[in-house]
């Protein structure tokens, strides 16, 4: 039992290890780490994106949010993007239906198109469609109801804002990485 014990663990130990060997040559970088260059070029770029309005209150919300997260020093004089969204379009469904036709739940579903547009071309350079989701309590007190559906609402705008800076942080990563690969292949 003893030897079963100790070959496992030595079987688990070694594979641990082989994994990390794996990961340091396929070019695995930790996401939120500052000692790459790419890493460095997001947290440059980030803030030089001029971020175009949002219609609709939701818009605006989610448009305050992410000058919020981008815009840490102040807003840049000339940036070399600007990020447009489409319109939020915004579908509630209730849930949880009861015997009498009433519900008790509702379904908020927050989706819109995003357009990171380089400046110097006119075109656009990263493309992508976000949706969130959340859920709401459907209260007897309709006052407590809109408040809660509003909470709910800017919750969900909060997570699509984050998936927004994620996907902003994604495409200046690789960006930064592939011209990173093509100066070290320039040099050699």
């Amino acid at each position: 039992m003893l030897l079963f014990k100790n070959v496992c663990y030595g079987l688990c130990l070694t594979l641990a290890v082989s994994l990390l060997f794996f990961l340091s040559g396929c070019g695995f970088e930790p996401m939120y780490g500052t000692s790459s260059s790419a890493a460095q070029a997001v947290d440059v770029a980030l803030p030089n994106i001029d971020i175009a309005n949002i219609p609709d209150r939701d818009g605006q919300y989610l448009r305050n949010k992410l000058m919020d997260r981008l815009y840490t020093g102040g807003r840049p004089d000339a940036a070399p993007y600007t990020l447009t969204f489409s319109k939020l379009n915004k579908s509630i469904v209730d849930l949880g239906i009861q015997k009498d036709a009433t519900a008790t739940r509702a379904q908020i579903q927050i989706t819109t198109h995003m357009e990171l547009v380089d400046k110097s071309t006119g075109k656009p350079v990263l493309q992508r469609d976000l949706k969130t989701v959340g859920a709401y309590n459907l209260l007897d007190d309709q006052l407590a109801t809109i408040v809660s559906q509003q909470n709910i609402t800017e919750s969900i705008l909060q997570e699509m804002r984050d998936d927004a800076v994620m996907q902003l942080s994604l495409y200046f990563r690789k960006r930064a990485s592939g011209a990173a690969t093509i100066n070290s292949a320039v040099a050699q």
